[in-house]
């Protein structure tokens, strides 16, 4: 079920398409019949872990849905219940909270899954003094984090590698830093589930779900004056407690 709902609904291809408050985008048939219209085949519901508040946008085979501070462009990929997410810098000031909640020093490994133009990597690097590596598709973006990479001086602490996270192994790493949407932070839980106990997950703006963090803010940036939630974990993650744990 959908919760309230303050988009237009999107008709497309005979299917029409709705977004919620809950970031849920749900697709049914264009039908007066409810059994055509919500027939088991349908895609599965896409939740992009934020309130929806403006109307999807189909555009050249691809569905454009935005949050309150991201653009998503959800296609069919090799699995159409994962969107993927448009490249939205990190804030400088966000980046420094979040090293500085995972007590980042020059021991650690971070890693950063989608590490986009690099900057986690930089000031894990430069202000910590930390071995840093970087997983990213986007093969700009990985230019650009290299050539930023160069610029700092610092080839022998960071390394981009041109790579999909989620065929990636990372045992090795001691701090993970993410700014992913749940859909994507769930997908990668069993890679999670193979590092080391006490290795730091650090994200931003969206928690794992069903995850408890160990520790979380609402980081205040004095630039911009947003507000970010930042959610640090500890492995092996606990599960978030329910109402019945809750009671015992």
């Amino acid at each position: 079920m959908l919760c309230t709902c303050w988009t237009t609904p999107l008709i497309v291809g005979g299917y029409v398409l709705v977004a919620d408050e809950d970031g849920n985008v749900m697709t049914v048939r264009l039908s007066a019949d409810p059994a055509v219209a919500l027939a088991e085949d349908l895609p599965p519901v896409v939740n992009v872990g934020a309130a929806v508040y403006a109307s999807p946008v189909f555009a050249n085979g691809t569905l454009y849905i935005a949050s309150r501070d991201k653009v998503y462009a959800i296609g069919r990929g090799r699995d159409r219940r994962v969107a993927k997410a448009i490249f939205v810098p990190t804030p400088h000031e966000v980046v420094v909270r979040m090293l500085k909640m995972a007590q980042v020093t020059d021991k650690d490994l971070v890693v950063d899954l989608g590490s986009g133009d690099g900057r986690i990597l930089i000031a894990a690097a430069k202000a910590h003094g930390a071995q840093a590596v970087g997983y990213e598709i986007d093969g700009k973006l990985v230019q650009l984090s290299r050539d930023k990479v160069k610029e700092a001086r610092l080839e022998e602490q960071v390394e981009i590698r041109e790579h999909d996270f989620f065929t990636a192994d990372f045992p090795d790493a001691t701090v993970v830093a993410a700014f992913l949407y749940p859909a994507v932070l769930e997908k990668l839980k069993p890679q999670f589930a193979r590092l080391r106990p006490g290795t730091r997950i650090v994200t931003h703006t969206f928690p794992i779900p069903d995850a408890a963090p160990d520790e979380s803010v609402e980081f205040r940036s004095p630039e911009s004056g947003d507000t970010y939630p930042i959610y640090l974990y500890k492995t092996p993650l606990s599960a978030t407690p329910t109402d019945d744990t809750q009671g015992e």
